[in-house]
Order: structure tokens, then C-alpha cells, then sequence
């Protein structure tokens, strides 16, 4: 059975179209790497995540104190499409004695080796809400 093909396309100008989509679909992102960077408002501390080669997807992690000094740390995982960020975060915090856990949003703009947003969290269990912004810079990429 013979594949179609368009009135007028050459079977070389066609494989050409289909490496070149190839090629695309596997092209490295300038936004892979490592980025790291610090968050502010009702917490602060750093941030740091790797973003894969095709710059689609993210994995992290979140640590800082609290303005008493009690220590958190959360694991994140985002997406990215074209410069928008989009990750979330989950961890837990200690208060004296007691584990706090928490969940949260963080988003904003990538390009350039800088990125910005906003991040909001929920104390979980306890209903309180958290946000701040974010900023970070890319520091390698593999």
C-alpha cells in the first residue's frame, strides 16, 4: 500500500520536514540545569530545582526558617511551558516539639537565566495561609 503524499512535495522535501520536526521535539532547552535562589514573606529560606534537558519539567527542594527560627524543608515538582513556572510543594516544618506539615504553589516567569513569581502554602491541619515571592538564577547547565 502506498502512503500519501501531497500534490507537489518531493519524497526529499518530506523526509527534510520530518527530521526537522524530529530534530524539534528533542531540542535541549536554554532553561535546563540547575537554578537556585531565595523566597521571601511569611517564610524565607532558599530554593533550588533541576530542570530536564527538554525544559518541560522540574524537581527541587524548599528549605528555611520561620521568623522564630524553626527549620522546614519541602520536595517540589513543576512543570514549565515556553517562560511560565508552575511547581508545587509539600514538607513540614517543626514547632518546639510538634511536626507541621504543609503544602503549597509556587509560579512565575523563566527566560533569560532569572526567573520571579509567587508562592502561597497552607498549613495542613491547622488551615493557616503563607505567601511570599520568589526569585532565582540558573547556575549550570548539563
Amino acid at each position: 500500500m502506498r502512503a500519501l503524499q501531497p500534490a507537489g512535495v518531493t519524497p526529499a522535501l518530506l523526509s527534510l520536514v520530518v527530521v526537522t520536526v524530529a530534530f524539534a521535539a528533542c531540542a535541549r532547552s536554554p532553561n535546563r540545569g540547575t537554578w537556585r535562589g531565595e523566597f521571601a514573606g511569611s517564610l524565607s529560606g532558599v530554593v533550588e530545582f533541576r530542570i530536564d534537558a527538554r525544559g518541560s519539567e522540574l524537581t527541587g527542594t524548599i528549605e528555611g526558617h520561620t521568623a522564630d527560627g524553626a527549620p522546614f524543608a519541602a520536595d517540589m515538582e513543576g512543570r514549565i511551558r515556553d517562560e511560565h513556572f508552575y511547581a508545587t510543594f509539600e514538607g513540614a516544618g517543626q514547632v518546639q516539639l510538634y511536626r507541621v506539615p504543609f503544602e503549597g504553589l509556587m509560579r512565575g516567569r523563566l527566560g533569560a537565566g532569572t526567573g520571579e513569581g509567587e508562592w502561597e502554602a497552607e498549613l495542613r491541619g491547622r488551615g493557616g495561609k503563607l505567601a511570599g515571592t520568589w526569585t532565582v538564577e540558573q547556575v549550570g547547565v548539563e
